[in-house]
C-alpha cells in the first residue's frame, strides 16, 4: 500500500499516481525534478565556489600587504608561493563558476541575469 492510501480511497475514482497507458517513461514531471535538483546542485557548488574564491582573494589580500611592507623594509618576501597558490586556486574556480553561470542559464534558472552580474 502506499503512504497516504488508505484501503478506503483506493477504487473509488481516484486518480492513479502512475502514468496512463502509452506515455512515455520519463514523464515531464520527473524531467522537471530532476532539472530543479541539478540546478539546486548548481547554485550550491556556485555559492560555494564564490565563498571560497572570496576567501582566497581576502587572504591574498593580506599576505600581499605584509610582503609590501617586507619589501619596503629590504627583507625577503614570506607569502610569494603561497599567494601564487591561491591565485591559480582563485583563477580555476572563477572559471567554474563562468562555465556554471552558462550552465544555469541554459538550464533557464529565473535568476540566472542576476547571478551572471555578480
Amino acid at each position: 500500500m502506499f503512504k497516504g492510501l488508505s484501503k478506503t480511497s483506493q477504487g473509488k475514482g481516484s486518480p492513479k499516481s502512475s502514468p496512463a497507458k502509452g506515455s512515455p517513461k520519463g514523464s515531464p514531471n520527473k524531467h522537471s525534478r530532476a532539472a530543479t535538483q541539478e540546478l539546486a546542485l548548481l547554485i550550491s557548488r556556485m555559492q560555494a565556489n564564490a565563498d571560497q574564491v572570496e576567501r582566497d582573494i581576502l587572504e591574498t589580500q593580506k599576505k600581499l600587504q605584509q610582503d609590501r611592507q617586507h619589501s619596503e623594509q629590504r627583507q625577503a618576501l614570506q607569502h610569494q608561493q603561497e599567494v601564487g597558490r591561491s591565485l591559480k586556486e582563485a583563477e580555476v574556480l572563477l572559471k567554474d563558476l563562468f562555465l556554471d553561470v552558462d550552465k544555469a542559464q541554459r538550464l533557464k534558472h529565473p535568476q540566472a541575469e542576476e547571478i551572471e552580474k555578480e
